[in-house]
């Protein structure tokens, strides 16, 4: 229970924090698809088999990403789906953007795979570890800078 209202209130802020001017600069993307973009990258190079990655559908990040990155198709997936995923395998992993956080002028922007499972009780969400996208933001120039990330890519097996 502790699991899903985390993941609400994550999903909840996501709502929020969605109005913040998030541009690299005028001839680059979203710094949300930049991030994605890198993120699968990483998965790329660490799970070469990767055909898809799950994400939310009902939240504007997943909204703004491509439908596929590298050969990967980015899928959006509902409660019901994820239902029907479970049932047909034992879990299943879902990745999750976290809204810009903002620490000392900092910028984040987290991405996180959960292995998910599903019991009588409903859906059992496990951190799998991810990656934190660090971007400075320019106030002369209105834009995000990317810096580094941190983290990494699980095994997902």
């Amino acid at each position: 229970m502790k699991k899903i209202l985390i993941l609400a209130f994550i999903l909840y802020s996501m709502k929020l924090v969605g109005q913040v001017s998030n541009q690299l600069s005028e001839d680059s993307t979203d710094i949300y698809v930049f991030s994605f973009i890198e993120y699968c990258k990483a998965i790329k190079k660490h799970h070469t088999n990767t055909k898809s990655i799950y994400i939310w559908g009902k939240t504007f990040y997943s909204r703004v990403l491509p439908e596929s990155v590298l050969d990967i198709k980015i899928e959006r997936i509902n409660d019901k789906l994820l239902h029907k995923l479970c049932n047909k395998k034992k879990y299943i992993f879902i990745t999750e953007v976290i809204p810009l956080l903002n620490e000392n002028n900092n910028f984040y922007v987290g991405i996180i795979p959960f292995k998910v499972t599903e019991s009588k009780k409903g859906f059992n969400f496990e951190n799998q570890g991810g990656i934190n996208f660090n971007y400075s933001f320019n106030k002369d120039t209105g834009k995000f800078t990317f810096i580094n990330s941190k983290g990494g890519i699980p095994v997902m097996k």
